[in-house]
């Protein structure tokens, strides 16, 4: 009898087979995982970063200048410079720089900061009664003081700032950064080619030129950005702290360099440091109305209360009420001052403000919107068309300063033609100049600074030309037809460029923008009119029978 075969036993299915089982193991291992690299974290930080956090703010302070100088030690090393000379020359310039900047900055910002302080009462009333005098328009009836009681003294954000002012136990531990920072950069710096050398020799040979073509990359991409961070954060620093100086907020310093440092911060940066300058709105309430717009809508108390104030801030004595009762005006339509704009009296005034505001506006934005691009197509490479456009921008603020100086001196009209005249042979200049970093940033420098400088002028001179009543709607077409040169210019440049199109060279591009600064300059040396030394009313030609204010205010535009 034959034996009867076993069959063979049943293969169970591993358990992981399960697609749901398998997601879950690994969602469990990867939770755990993570809590353990929790945990590490935590125990490395708590009992060895912990005890030795006072060397990390030198470290970081260290490495962000070895960041920074280290290209130009390099530079200065490949000039044949020993690399310790170069280091310590490179080291002299900066400190220097730093040292000069912080001797005029610091007492600036703590004469600021203490003046905030203690106008911080002062302000807070100002909004109590602003919050009051808003919710008794809305109907509404609201504790105000309740609102800002957290900010005072006794609050607890007061406390915080009385926390703030006792800064004497930090003083220390920021000296020691700012001593420890810089030697220790200073000891990279020198010996970085040696530390490099040797962190190359700890790698593997059959390695070594893969991790080496990476790290390369790797440090360009990364020191090229962040220097080029700090460059931007350095620039809107000083540029906020110079918008602020110059619209008078009394703050200007402290705000500029919150501006600044907060826009460090990825993507929210700016916006945050932006909200230290709301004040403006603060700042808009305290800023008197034209006492000429008062008298001319009747209200003739107020008109007299702001040239009182004007009076006794210039040092002179008030002197009284003004001397014609002003009768206030309907507003008239917008065709009728536009057409007041073209009548007789205004006429060479207007077209002159057309083809100012056209041409300079179309020239600024038509070469320096492409002005990379340009740089790039002359054999430049990307990042050095972005750093002499940088360079070249920079230009621009020497340009406002002695166009602003200049025209109360020399006076607008001479002032302007000069610089129109001075674009026109810059922009000739830039057209015409090789393909060189030199040539190329003087041209492009003198342009910005007798282009930037001219539009300073404009802004000074167009509301000179209008009566009270006309200033808004003159001022306001003039510069929307700036904005069409805005449009065009930009739009413009490609055209004439394209290969497939007209194809004309960079040279005939710049002439095009030469022969329109031309063109401007002798339009406003022809229709344009000194305005300098002259009274507003002269300059105004109020018809007879409108209110006039006393002559206190009714001097000279200069």
């Amino acid at each position: 009898m034959p034996s009867e075969r076993q069959a063979p036993p049943e293969r169970r299915e591993p358990v992981l087979s399960s697609t749901l089982i398998a997601r879950a193991a690994r969602v469990a291992i990867v939770a755990w995982a993570l809590v353990g690299l929790a945990i590490l974290a935590y125990l490395i930080g708590r009992f060895v970063l912990y005890p030795i956090r006072i060397v990390f703010p030198p470290l970081v302070l260290a490495l962000v200048l070895v960041y920074l100088l280290n290209p130009v030690i390099s530079a200065l090393e490949r000039r044949g410079l020993k690399r310790l000379w170069a280091t310590l020359l490179t080291y002299l310039v900066f400190l220097t720089v730093v040292g000069v900047t912080l001797a005029y900055l610091i007492p600036v910002v703590s004469h600021q900061v203490t003046a905030f302080a203690q106008s911080i009462p002062g302000l807070l009333r100002r909004a109590e009664n602003s919050l009051a005098d808003f919710a008794r328009r809305l109907g509404l009836h609201v504790k105000t003081s309740d609102l800002v009681s957290t900010f005072q003294r006794k609050g607890g954000v007061g406390k915080f700032i009385g926390r703030i002012s006792s800064l004497t136990g930090q003083v220390l531990h920021v000296a020691l950064v700012l001593v420890l920072g810089p030697v220790l950069a200073f000891y990279l710096l020198v010996d970085l080619p040696k530390l490099r050398r040797s962190a190359q020799a700890a790698i593997p040979a059959r390695r070594r030129g893969e991790v080496q073509g990476v790290a390369t990359g790797l440090t360009v991409a990364v020191a090229g950005s962040f220097r080029g961070q700090l460059l931007v954060e350095l620039f809107v620093g000083i540029a906020s702290m110079f918008g602020l100086w110059v619209v008078g907020l009394q703050w200007w310093a402290p705000i500029g360099l919150i501006a600044g440092l907060f826009d460090l911060i990825p993507l929210f940066g700016p916006f945050i440091g932006a909200i230290p300058a709301l004040y403006v709105f603060v700042l808009r309430r305290a800023v008197p109305e034209s006492p000429r717009w008062l008298a001319r809508v009747g209200r003739t108390a107020e008109a007299s209360a702001v040239l009182e104030a004007i009076e006794r801030e210039s040092g002179v004595e008030p002197g009284g009420p003004l001397t014609e009762e002003a009768r206030s005006e309907p507003v008239r339509p917008f065709a009728e001052r536009f057409a007041e704009l073209w009548s007789s009296p205004y006429r060479r005034r207007t077209t002159m403000l057309w083809v100012l505001w056209f041409g300079i506006v179309f020239s600024y934005y038509g070469v320096f919107t492409w002005l990379p691009s340009l740089l790039v197509a002359r054999g430049f490479n990307l990042n050095g068309a972005f750093r002499n456009v940088l360079i070249i921008t920079l230009a621009q603020v020497p340009g406002y300063f002695s166009a602003a100086w200049l025209v109360e001196r020399w006076g607008r009209k001479p002032t302007l033609v000069t610089y129109l005249l001075g674009s026109a042979v810059a922009a000739w200049l830039l057209g015409n100049a090789p393909a060189q970093a030199a040539p190329v940033l003087l041209a492009g420098s003198l342009l910005s600074f007798f282009n930037l400088g001219a539009w300073g002028i404009v802004y000074t001179y167009t509301p000179e030309l209008y009566p009270t009543a006309s200033r808004g709607t003159g001022a306001g077409s003039a510069a929307a037809l700036g904005r069409l040169g805005a449009i065009t210019g930009p739009y413009l440049v490609p055209w004439l460029l394209d290969p497939k199109g007209i194809a004309l060279p960079q040279s005939s591009i710049f002439a095009m923008f030469m022969v329109t600064f031309l063109v401007v300059a002798a339009v406003v040396a022809l229709l344009g009119e000194e305005t300098r030394g002259r009274a507003l009313e002269e300059l105004a030609r109020e018809p007879a029978g409108r209110p006039e204010l006393r002559g206190s205010l009714a001097g000279p535009a200069d």
